[in-house]
């Protein structure tokens, strides 16, 4: 049990090789395999996480068929990189700045997969103006922790640095939320008129999942919602 972390980790580097392979089934295969490593060990994370974003950043043009299975894959792993060790925290302003392109009325599966995966960030993360970071009593620890007699918490929570991550995160939810919105609108503008008896574009599905978990993720009164609301009426 010593070495389950050397094992973990072994087994991180194998299934990220495989991460971007041509066979779509052993590309989910793969994905599953590293949501339940993250469950297991949250701190992969810190790995895994910016291996994925340089999918998404705008300098890597030759590679923009990542793009989708990376979030496709931070879709998996959110919630398990939020809780029990919000791990994602310190990522997330650049991950919801570098998916706003995803949005791209010419890319419908590109803008299906940018819509699930804020929706699921949505699912689990209130839109606020201002956050209070939990206690650390409040955290359960590790399954690792659990399974491995010599575990050592790698970057142990800390309530100071999580604020900080917060109060980041909040100063640019603000910005993100009418980005989006400007996005959405854009590509709802892009949506060809409704022949009669046709069936509904699956985009606009996606589009009123994502705009319901918004609003149902921000509180009434507070500055965001009422910014959105603002812009939107």
């Amino acid at each position: 049990l010593c070495s389950m972390r050397y094992v973990s980790g072994s087994l991180l580097a194998l299934l990220v090789e495989g991460l971007y392979g041509k066979n779509p089934v052993m590309t989910q295969y793969w994905s599953l395999c590293l949501k339940n490593l993250v469950v297991v060990d949250p701190n992969i994370g810190d790995v895994l996480l910016p291996f994925l974003l340089s999918a998404l950043d705008v300098s890597a043009v030759n590679q923009s068929h990542q793009a989708p299975v990376a979030m496709n894959l931070m879709s998996l792993v959110f919630k398990p990189l939020l809780y029990p060790k919000p791990v994602i925290l310190k990522y997330l302003p650049t991950l919801l700045r570098l998916s706003l392109p995803g949005i791209d009325p010419s890319d419908p599966m590109k803008t299906s997969v940018t819509l699930h995966l804020y929706s699921t960030i949505l699912t689990w993360l209130p839109v606020q103006s201002n956050y209070t970071a939990h206690r650390k009593a409040v955290y359960p620890p590790p399954y690792l922790s659990l399974v491995d007699a010599s575990y050592v918490e790698y970057n142990p929570y800390s309530e100071d640095v999580a604020q900080a991550e917060w109060d980041t995160l909040a100063s640019y939810l603000p910005d993100w939320s009418v980005a989006m919105f400007d996005r959405i609108f854009m590509l709802l503008e892009a949506q060809e008129a409704a022949v009669s008896h046709a069936p509904q574009s699956p985009i606009i599905g996606s589009i009123a999942q994502c705009v319901a978990f918004f609003f149902q993720s921000v509180a009434h009164g507070d500055p965001i919602r009422q910014q959105v609301e603002d812009k939107i009426l």
